[in-house]
């Protein structure tokens, strides 16, 4: 006999539908949690990257900052460099001028050269005061060597010269009067 009931149910094995949905839960879980987490990683990577490049502006003026206080210090170095090799040329000019005719209508020209040398052109001086004029520069300290280059009688009077005089000058020399009337 055949026994049929239409109302009993059979009981089923839910293990397997349970460790199935379970997988699939942890899977999806697992799959969020590392989707999420490399989007962390993404936004990290991102802010890094805007720190360097905030940064690379920063570094930039750093250096240019620091390139500039280098320039700065060999400017410094250079300016006092010149400043102790320096020569106090109004000083020398005012000096040799205590020395020259006073008379300023007789000195035509006046220059200094690279090489520590005054050429000086003289007109209308006699003789005896262009010798004085030149025994007077010889016995100044700084000055090495005095020529007269050239002398030329002016045709307009015959006891009066044209001449040009050369001034040779000592650097060491010249260097300490000029400290001392600084």
């Amino acid at each position: 006999m055949v026994n049929i009931n239409l109302f009993e149910r059979k009981q089923t094995n839910r293990l397997p539908h349970v460790i199935i949905i379970s997988f699939l839960v942890l899977f999806v879980s697992l799959f969020v949690f590392l989707l999420g987490l490399q989007q962390y990683y993404v936004l990290q990577d991102n802010m890094t990257i805007q720190q360097i490049e905030n940064q690379v502006e920063k570094v930039q003026a750093a250096r240019n900052l620091d390139n500039l206080s280098t320039q700065m210090t060999h400017s410094k170095e250079v300016i006092q460099n010149i400043e102790s090799q320096r020569y106090d040329i109004p000083y020398l000019f005012n000096d040799l001028h205590t020395y020259l005719p006073e008379n300023t209508e007789h000195i035509t020209s006046f220059n200094f050269t690279e090489e520590f040398e005054v050429l000086l052109s003289l007109y209308d001086m006699n003789y005896d005061e262009l010798t004085q004029l030149i025994e007077e520069l010889n016995s100044i300290d700084y000055i090495t060597s005095v020529k007269l280059v050239t002398l030329t009688k002016n045709p307009d009077s015959d006891e009066l010269y044209l001449s040009d005089i050369s001034i040779r000058l000592d650097e060491s020399m010249l260097r300490g009067v000029d400290s001392d009337e600084i």
